[in-house]
């Protein structure tokens, strides 16, 4: 989140040295060069924040959507072992109970 936060910055001042690399070219006079550097700076400074807003709720709805499907799949993980816990125990009771109704037979005879 460290990056984007900087994303206005960079932008401002990218665009700031191309406007003074194109008013050097072309020669216009100081004043002139300054006033379009200005209003290049805070045009670009405003679209650089728009851009920042957009890139970091993006990010955050992909962190957030992230975050859910780890909490998914634990979910998940969790019922399975919930299952097959239970399948042991199913298990377990059917053979405890074929053992008592095999010594039952064996009483029998």
């Amino acid at each position: 989140m460290k990056k984007v936060n900087a994303i206005p910055a960079v932008v401002t001042l990218t665009a700031g040295i191309l406007a003074c690399l194109i008013c050097i070219y072309k020669r216009y006079p100081t004043q002139e060069a300054l006033l379009t550097l200005l209003a290049v700076l805070v045009i670009f400074y405003f679209l650089g924040g728009i851009a920042r807003g957009i890139i970091y709720r993006i990010v955050k709805k992909v962190q957030e959507e992230e975050e859910e499907r780890l909490r998914e799949e634990e979910r998940l993980k969790k019922q399975q072992e919930e299952e097959e816990r239970e399948r042991e125990e199913s298990l377990q009771e059917e053979a405890t109970m074929m053992e008592e109704a095999a010594e039952e037979e064996e009483f029998t005879l």
